[in-house]
């Protein structure tokens, strides 16, 4: 829990949001892309989507 509150949350959804950009990027990324995540990670995932 030590991470959380050291975590800038607009910079990383931006990484994930840049992430799937590059994934979605690859020529052999021809179907959607999914995040998932648990606890922290299932918010920051949840933020990403609703952005």
């Amino acid at each position: 829990m030590e991470l959380i509150p050291k975590t800038n949350i607009d910079v990383t959804v931006a990484d994930i949001g840049a992430a799937a950009k590059a994934l979605r990027a690859l020529p052999e990324v021809t179907g959607k892309v999914a995040a998932i995540g648990y606890c922290f990670g299932g918010h920051l995932t949840y933020l990403w989507r609703r952005r």
